[in-house]
């Protein structure tokens, strides 16, 4: 019963930022792994994903948005990807980090430039 609960309160949360649970989290992971083609038929059905932070999944806790992930991760053609699509570069996570200081605190230097 509570894992009903729950399952109900996160795809609420997904919905609230105009996407699917299963959707966003597939959006962030194909960011953590540089999927740029992934993320490109993603963003072609749903606009929202850009500036999505994960809620629903447990990536909410982050507040991450998928240019965070990238530039963590250091997958610099994606980041640059996302960048062109209109990615907001000076969005902050639940910290107030922008994909910047992600980029930095995980020895990216090549996704801070």
């Amino acid at each position: 019963r509570q894992e009903a609960e729950r399952e109900r309160v996160a795809a609420a949360a997904a919905a609230s930022a105009g996407v699917a649970k299963g959707e966003g989290r597939a959006w962030m992971e194909a960011a953590k792994a540089g999927d740029t083609g992934t993320l490109r038929s993603l963003l072609a059905s749903n606009p929202r994903l850009l500036g999505y932070r994960g809620q629903g999944t447990s990536y909410s806790f982050t507040a991450h948005t998928a240019l965070h992930w990238a530039a963590a991760r250091g997958h610099v053609d994606t980041l640059r990807w996302l960048l062109r699509q209109g990615a907001d570069v000076g969005a902050g996570n639940s910290a107030g980090a922008t994909a910047l200081h992600a980029a930095l605190a995980n020895a990216q230097p090549a996704a801070a430039t």
